[in-house]
């Protein structure tokens, strides 16, 4: 399944390790914004990663956000960009 995944990192240290993490797994199409295609095993791994890293939940002060949204084939090919920056049609998805 397709993903996109978004966030709004408080702290410069957490966001580059939620970046790091994410160009790892998908690409990025915006400066918070990845779009990847993964297993169940591979999104709960990203999941896992971002609750270890950012702060959204549990003992720490949740000041982050992290959005995961899942895309279907078919909204995918009705999704279109206006303005600058990675094309949609340059984001291979195998």
């Amino acid at each position: 399944m397709r993903y996109l995944i978004c966030y709004d990192i408080a702290d410069d240290k957490r966001r580059k390790k939620v970046s790091a993490l994410l160009e790892e797994a998908a690409f990025r199409i915006q400066e918070s914004v990845f779009v990847g295609e993964f297993t169940v095993h591979e999104l709960k791994k990203i999941k896992a990663g971002i609750k270890n890293l950012a702060h959204v939940n549990g003992e720490k002060e949740a000041v982050d956000s992290v959005h995961i949204y899942p895309l279907c084939d078919a909204c995918w090919k009705k999704a279109w960009q206006i303005g600058s920056g990675t094309g949609l049609e340059k984001v291979i998805i195998v």
